[in-house]
Formats: structure tokens, C-alpha cells, sequence
């Protein structure tokens, strides 16, 4: 009785696995011969992406402008420091003067 059962059970299985097998197909068919809906999205792409291009832009500009300023300033105190330390080496005086300035004191 059960072998019964289990066969009609397998029986109604198959018939609907080929149901499901044939609508698939003709799915897939239906669907090679539609069209593809024709959609221009070029126009709202590139305002989106010279949007984000833009604030890109501005933020890496804002980084080359500040290292810019700082290297500025770094090489101004070093230009300070190294032309004071040249003249005091260049000058054949300086030893004598600063010599006779210490006594002075």
C-alpha cells in the first residue's frame, strides 16, 4: 500500500518537475524575443559624477594649498637660520667681535 502511494507521489513529482521544466522554456523564450526599454541615463550619470569630481577637487586642493604653506614657512625659518649662521661664518670679524662684545659685558 505504501509502494502505492510512493509512486503515485514520485508520479505527481516528475509530471511537475517537466511543468515547471516547460514553463521555464517558455519563459525563456518570451523573453529573448522582447525588447529592452530604451532608457538614456547618460546625461544624469555624468552630472553625478562632475558633482562628486567637483568636491574631490576642491578637497585635495585645499591639502596641496595647506602642505604648500607649511613647507613655505619651514623653508623660510630655515633660509633665516641658515643666512644668519653664513654671515656670522663668512665674517672674519665675527670671532673678534664677539670676543671684545662678552668682555664688554
Amino acid at each position: 500500500m505504501n509502494t502505492n502511494q510512493d509512486k503515485n507521489q514520485a508520479a505527481k513529482q516528475q509530471s511537475h518537475d517537466i511543468d515547471i521544466d516547460q514553463l521555464l522554456t517558455g519563459l525563456a523564450k518570451s523573453a529573448r524575443t522582447e525588447t529592452a526599454p530604451q532608457v538614456d541615463v547618460t546625461a544624469a550619470v555624468l552630472a553625478r559624477l562632475e558633482a562628486e569630481r567637483s568636491e574631490t577637487y576642491v578637497f585635495s586642493e585645499r591639502i596641496w594649498w595647506t602642505s604648500t604653506v607649511g613647507s613655505l614657512v619651514a623653508a623660510g625659518i630655515a633660509m633665516m637660520i641658515g643666512f644668519q649662521s653664513w654671515t656670522e661664518l663668512t665674517d672674519p670679524a665675527f670671532e673678534v667681535l664677539q670676543t671684545v662684545q662678552v668682555a664688554l659685558q
